[in-house]
């Protein structure tokens, strides 16, 4: 899909960040990274503390971080990590990975070959094993985009 920005890829995009809240409990601090509308913020309980992050300014509140930038920022202390349709745009995703200081990452990946993982699932799991997390679920996030799962792996 060439333009994210268009209704359908929003309506694709929106879906998908639904899956990822049902794994969000009340009460947890979670740090959205590629933020883009904040739908997760919307979605999320009241009781949950929400950081944005993007590249851009999504709102005054926003940690501004390129994930491919030479030296990664201190990232702001949360429980939950999410990255929605970030990974497959990151250069050094187990620099990345090892960098986390947070119990759970919810991510979403598509498996396809035009990714830089798109034929080493094996390997990207190993990624997030390698740093002390274990994978705990999976689920298909859209039939249109095959090789769309969202994982959520814990510490």
């Amino acid at each position: 899909m060439k333009d994210w920005t268009t209704p359908k890829s929003k309506e694709l995009w929106d879906n998908r960040t639904k899956l990822i809240a049902e794994w969000i409990p009340a009460g947890a601090t979670v740090l959205e990274f590629g933020c883009w509308t904040r739908h997760l913020e919307t979605l999320i309980a009241p009781s949950c503390t929400y950081i944005p992050s993007d590249i851009y300014g999504r709102g005054p509140d926003t940690f501004i971080c390129n994930l491919n930038a030479e030296h990664l920022p201190t990232f702001p202390t949360a429980d939950i990590v999410v990255f929605g349709g970030v990974l497959e745009y990151v250069k050094d995703i187990p620099r990345l990975i090892a960098h986390l200081n947070c119990k759970t990452v919810l991510t979403s990946y598509v498996f396809q070959r035009q990714w830089p993982w798109g034929n080493r699932r094996a390997e990207f799991i190993g990624v997030f094993e390698k740093c002390g997390y274990t994978k705990r679920d999976e689920v298909a996030y859209d039939n249109n985009i095959p090789g769309g799962v969202i994982m959520r792996f814990e510490r």
